[in-house]
């Protein structure tokens, strides 16, 4: 039987490392497979290897941006049809 899929969105990277610390690992163990998507950088890779969960980098932006909002939605949306996730939990 195959774990249930995970989707943990945040917007910057920190929550998830500091916020989420030990949360996402727990998830792990507990059976889940947890991607975490969120703004790309050091601070995901750092989430990635402390948590042993996947991530994936999305364009995220902290202000308002039309057109990069909908780039940002358009990158979240194909991760969405690519990991097919069973829970998806966004903050």
């Amino acid at each position: 039987m195959s774990r249930p899929r995970l989707l943990v969105v945040v917007t910057h990277p920190m929550t998830a490392r500091i916020l989420m610390r030990g949360q996402l690992r727990f998830l792990r163990e507990a059976g889940f497979e947890v991607c975490v998507a969120a703004a790309g950088g050091a601070e995901l890779d750092i989430v990635a290897e402390r948590e042993g969960v996947a991530v994936a980098a999305v364009p995220f932006a902290r202000q308002i941006r039309p057109l990069a909002d909908l780039r940002a939605l358009w990158v979240l949306a194909a991760l969405v049809r690519r990991f097919r996730p069973a829970v998806v939990s966004a903050g």
